[in-house]
């Protein structure tokens, strides 16, 4: 699977059940649908992540890793940012440093399955997932 922003191939890592495709060039990340909702479950939000509306943006179109159709801009539900999602809900591509804002969501009422993935997530992607 390629990168939606540099076309470069994504590498593959997998953690209590929770697989993330991350490009080494620009260091974002996708998640598949299944993941994006297992993320959301670990983290225990109360919204899930791709229930936010469609806006429109001045952002380069970007093409599905899964099945290259052009992903909307969506709304992250609950945050001011925005991600791009597969219009056939394949999944969610978040650039740089946008996954650090969903974490911070979740952060304030801190449990030990969020305390899990977000360990989880400092080892694999450093500092600034």
């Amino acid at each position: 699977m390629l990168c939606p922003v540099c076309q470069v191939p994504l590498l593959v890592v997998e953690r209590d059940g929770i697989e993330v495709d991350y490009c080494l060039a620009c260091r974002g990340l996708w998640f598949d649908s299944g993941e994006v909702e297992l993320l959301a479950e670990k983290l225990e939000l109360e919204a899930p992540l791709l229930s936010g509306p469609v806006i429109e943006s001045d952002e380069k179109p970007r093409r599905c890793p899964r099945c290259d159709l052009r992903m909307k801009k969506i709304q992250v539900a609950g945050l001011d940012m925005v991600a791009d999602g597969c219009p056939n809900g394949e999944g969610l591509w978040l650039d740089r440093g946008e996954l650090r804002t969903v974490l911070s969501r979740s952060t304030a009422g801190s449990t030990e399955g969020t305390s899990a993935v977000v360990s989880f997530l400092g080892e694999v992607f450093g500092r600034t997932p």
